[in-house]
């Protein structure tokens, strides 16, 4: 039995193979420029709700602040233990509060209460 070529079956040359190489890469570098891309949108999303979780816990802090300041002109009847100086507090989860009051009297007051978290301070005031 004689074994003769099949005509119909094209041998690869080399400028084929070169060509598969070439898309390979192509796809292959779209394929990481997207996942590049996806990586930064991520950590620009995590870094956003980082910064509005500091910013919450800030502004509960000078809540706090606010509301011991009413808590304290309840008990005392009058504010004045507020006006000497800004009295300041670390809560437990180390964010911390500054009050503050203008001098005030039974008609009209300004306390403002700072809160910090971290590097990110809230202010919150209230007048009557």
């Amino acid at each position: 039995m004689k074994i003769t070529p099949n005509s119909k079956l094209q041998t690869p040359n080399s400028t084929q193979g070169g060509v598969t190489l070439v898309l390979a890469l192509i796809i292959l570098s779209n394929i990481l420029m997207i996942a590049l891309a996806v990586g930064i949108f991520s950590l620009n999303q995590l870094k956003i709700t980082i910064s509005a979780k500091e910013s919450t816990y800030a502004i509960f802090a000078a809540t706090s602040g606010l509301e011991r300041a009413f808590y304290e002109i309840r008990i005392n009847n009058d504010c004045s233990n507020l006006s000497p100086g800004p009295f300041t507090e670390t809560l437990s989860n180390n964010a911390s509060y500054s009050v503050s009051a203008s001098p005030c009297d039974q008609l009209s007051s300004t306390i403002t209460s700072a809160g910090t978290y971290r590097q990110t301070s809230r202010k919150v005031e209230a007048s009557w």
